[in-house]
């Protein structure tokens, strides 16, 4: 897999994407599909080797991602699907997810962007929202971001500071 700058690609350090998966395991009943809104840090491979009766869809727009994640979820036989989507194109996904997980571009609009697009894949219940942003992006843009929380009716539950770093 080759990183990509003009993705805002650059991989979570091993130990924050085993701390990610944690996170999600023990915040959520899955019991339904799980979304990934962009993976270049492969957490829905670490995912499904920690618990492989979770089915998982990760949506990307850089097909060697997407190439590289099949290759493991055929090679591990792991349930997780793909799919090429530019999120800024398409809007729905035509399923509902009981969740989903996005480390998006480290800005105002692109976290925003990112967010927007995983809720309105989320079933008529809701569902767990993961946003992963190392402490060192976010800065004084959380002001907004809560605003943004609100504006979405989403509830901050846990805020983690410390645990995601890039090598």
């Amino acid at each position: 897999f080759t990183i990509k700058g003009k993705w805002d690609q650059m991989p979570i350090s091993q130990g924050s994407a085993i701390f990610v998966v944690k996170k999600i395991l023990e915040n959520l009943p899955l019991n339904k599909k799980f979304l990934f809104v962009g993976d270049d840090d492969f957490i829905s491979v670490v995912l499904a080797l920690a618990d492989p009766s979770i089915e998982s869809l990760v949506i990307d727009a850089d097909e060697q991602l997407l190439d590289c994640i099949n290759l493991l979820a055929l090679k591990f036989n792991l349930p997780i699907k793909t799919r090429k989507v530019d999120i800024r194109k398409q809007k729905n996904l035509g399923e509902k997810f009981i969740g989903f997980l996005t480390n998006p571009i480290y800005t105002e609009a692109g976290i925003k962007t990112f967010l927007k697009y995983g809720i309105n894949q989320l079933g008529k219940d809701g569902g767990s929202v993961f946003l992963e942003v190392g402490d060192e992006s976010i800065g004084n843009r959380f002001l907004f971001l809560q605003e943004f929380f609100t504006r979405n009716n989403l509830i901050l539950r846990e805020l983690s500071p410390g645990n995601i770093y890039y090598p």
